[in-house]
């Protein structure tokens, strides 16, 4: 009696969609149907109504109407590492990804990885990204569109344990891989580091003091830069006992440039009493065995650099003045080497600006003794240094290009001093290359056990930081360098995500400021597109 009345306020059109286990409401004018079932609670004496989920609504135009479902994405692989179901995935890095880094990155690790590539993809992904451990990483993969379209990548901590291990051994596919990196490059940079190792157990491990001044357990990082396609190229690990200077021999050796074809700039790390830093005679005839034109600088220290023609503060004592960055700097070529390396050139360079920024600093630094004998001594001592920096160059083309930083090209032919200059300042793009490892992808400290694993390691890495320079590049190519960093785009990438609805992919809402970022770059996801279909030959 009673569920007769109840039912009879309803119209027929809406009791005709009343179904067992179903019960209807009105609420605010509009029909819902929720599921709806009993149980016997034994302290009434009898069945008690229990409503379950809401099913939908009804409308006289349309009858019953299911309610919408977000339809999760399982995330399944035939090893059964790992099972999962997210609703939302991040898409952002992904679409950049897809259009930017894909073709050309992606096929030389299938070539020189075929078993390992999608594996070492979402590691590198992680590591870019969310500078995630390895014990985090599955979780951070899986919450990425990655994981849908690479089921292969493999990153549970026992699989990725495997997958250093597996690297580790593989460094022949690493070099590989590198010298399709170094393509047909004509100019590449060397810059070594030391890097804090935790392990007690690696002979590569050293206990010295650091570049930053500090004793620590250290090894040695070989990176190397190319101008050209403005990525790092390769990366080897040394012992820390073995300098810079000798590394760098190694890592020629290793990487095996092509004779007749490469130049290039070593930049030695001014601030640290290396051995006889990258200026010795024994690494310019490494570069001489292959046949390299190179620009080195020189300490300024070194026994080749003269400074007496800068004593008459004119700069009458100098042979060359051109203009770099919208200031004068002046030349000069003091001479060759020695009687055995005439091809050897010696110059000396003079940045009046400069000079005046290092006067200041030393100013600031002697202040306890200014205006004493000693502070006199020791700025007549210095002064003559100021601004300056010296360099060797062996055979370098007569010629004047425009470089990656957009310098105009000289319309009169310049002369050698200029060219040498000119050729040792583009290394400017490779500045941060080590900064980049060691702050933004933090790789500056491993726990890594022991030489193999850390292998493997240190080449997902060196992926990860290829990838923050591609987005740089990116970045750099729209204008932007100065406003957007490759952190803060892969930071904007989180906000990018897409829902899986009805079985097709959907682009989320994404916030007014990160629409606005991403359209400068031009790399916002088609935000009109309602459905995203994933390519079905993707992976």
């Amino acid at each position: 009696m009673i569920n007769t009345m109840v039912l009879s306020k309803y119209p027929e059109w809406v009791l005709a969609h009343k179904k067992p286990g179903t019960e209807l409401r009105l609420i605010r004018g509009k029909y819902y149907v929720y599921a709806c079932s009993s149980e016997y609670r034994k302290e009434l004496g009898r069945p008690k109504k229990k409503t379950g989920a809401y099913l939908g609504r009804i409308t006289e135009a349309e009858g019953f109407i299911p309610k919408k479902e977000v339809q999760t994405t399982t995330v399944s692989f035939s090893n059964g590492i790992r099972d999962g179901e997210f609703a939302s995935l991040e898409y952002g890095f992904y679409y950049f990804y897809k259009n930017h880094i894909k073709e050309k990155y992606e096929t030389l690790l299938r070539k020189h990885f075929p078993d390992l590539w999608q594996s070492i993809l979402g590691a590198s992904y992680c590591r870019a990204m969310r500078q995630s451990p390895l014990n985090r990483m599955e979780s951070v993969f899986r919450r990425s569109y990655f994981s849908h379209i690479y089921q292969e990548a493999h990153l549970s901590p026992k699989n990725l344990t495997s997958l250093l291990r597996d690297l580790g051994r593989s460094r022949h596919a690493i070099v590989s891989f590198c010298r399709g990196l170094l393509g047909e490059s004509r100019t590449i940079i060397f810059d070594g580091t030391d890097v804090v190792s935790a392990s007690q157990l690696m002979t590569l491990n050293t206990l010295q003091k650091s570049k930053l001044g500090s004793y620590e357990i250290l090894f040695n990082l070989m990176c190397v830069f190319s101008l050209d396609a403005r990525v790092p190229v390769f990366y080897s690990i040394h012992p820390g006992k073995i300098k810079d200077s000798k590394s760098f021999k190694d890592s020629l050796d290793e990487l095996m440039v092509d004779k007749n074809r490469t130049m290039v700039v070593i930049d030695p790390d001014m601030g640290t009493k290396l051995d006889k830093g990258f200026a010795s005679g024994s690494n310019l005839e490494k570069l001489e065995e292959y046949n390299l034109n190179y620009v080195v600088s020189l300490r300024r220290n070194d026994k080749h650099l003269d400074y007496s023609c800068l004593e008459r503060r004119n700069n009458s004592g100098m042979d060359v003045q051109f203009e770099y960055e919208g200031r004068a700097v002046w030349g000069k070529e003091l001479g060759i080497w020695d009687q055995e390396h005439p091809d050897r050139k010696i110059y000396l360079f003079y940045d009046p600006a400069l000079a005046r920024k290092e006067e200041e600093d030393f100013a600031k630094h002697n202040r306890s003794i200014m205006g004493t004998k000693k502070y006199q001594e020791k700025y007549a001592e210095a002064s003559l240094r100021f601004g300056t920096i010296g360099m060797v160059s062996n055979k370098l083309e007569d010629k004047a290009e425009t470089n990656n930083k957009g310098h105009k090209q000289k319309v009169s032919k310049p002369s050698l001093a200029e060219v040498v200059y000119f050729s040792y300042k583009e290394r400017g793009t490779d500045e941060d290359m080590i900064s980049t490892l060691k702050t933004v992808i933090e790789a500056d400290r491993t726990y890594m056990q022991d030489e193999i694993a850390l292998e493997g390691w240190m080449f997902i890495n060196f992926i990860a930081l290829l990838w923050h320079y591609l987005l740089r590049n990116h970045i750099e190519d729209c204008g932007m360098l100065k406003k957007y960093s490759s952190a803060y785009l892969c930071d904007t990438f989180t906000g990018v995500n897409v829902l899986k609805i009805r079985d097709e992919w959907k682009l989320a809402g994404i916030t007014a400021n990160d629409q606005r970022t991403l359209k400068k770059l031009n790399i916002l996801p088609p935000i009109d597109q309602s459905f995203i279909v994933p390519d079905k030959d993707e992976s």
